[in-house]
């Protein structure tokens, strides 16, 4: 389950508001109020910064369902791992069949977005690129060189989820 969300006003523009909402949420958690850090608990530094989403568009039928299921747990679990956030904040999204060309061809390709809200700074989508190219290769069979990947960090208040935006 995800932490509550927070009020529409940034917390840089009410500070007062952002201190009241992490504690609330520290206390709703039982995490220990780190006052003058500007992140008060772990889970509203996470509640601040999740939500990563990875859908694959590819030319590709789809395999059997046993095997598009590994797929995306695999594609949730890399992303967690290597943008740095729960596991549970994480989506993915795969649409086989699509009609895509690359380099003018309709040959085996994949068109991958990534998107979070942080985490995508320094090496990270270096080694997401490799890693997700090459779950992609493996369980699709499309070669490494017909995998675009386009990466995003989109503000929070920009990103809406249950009736609300994340900042």
């Amino acid at each position: 389950m995800l932490p509550p969300i927070l009020p529409s006003a940034p917390a840089d523009d009410n500070p007062a508001l952002a201190f009241t909402v992490a504690t609330a949420e520290c206390e709703r958690t039982g995490e220990a109020v780190r006052p003058g850090t500007g992140l008060e608990c772990q889970s509203f530094v996470g509640h601040l910064q999740s939500m990563p989403l990875v859908t694959v568009y590819t030319s590709v039928k789809p395999p059997a369902d046993e095997k598009l299921d590994r797929l995306q747990r695999d594609l949730s679990s890399t992303a967690a791992r290597l943008i740095g956030k729960p596991e549970s904040y994480v989506m993915t999204c795969l649409v086989p069949s699509a009609r895509l060309t690359f380099g003018g061809s309709f040959e085996p390709s994949c068109l991958v977005e990534v998107k979070s809200i942080g985490g995508l700074g320094g090496g990270v989508p270096a080694k997401m690129s490799a890693a997700v190219c090459a779950l992609l290769s493996e369980a699709l069979g499309v070669p490494a060189n017909r995998i675009f990947i386009v990466f995003s960090d989109v503000p929070a208040n920009l990103w809406g989820f249950d009736r609300a935006t994340l900042g």
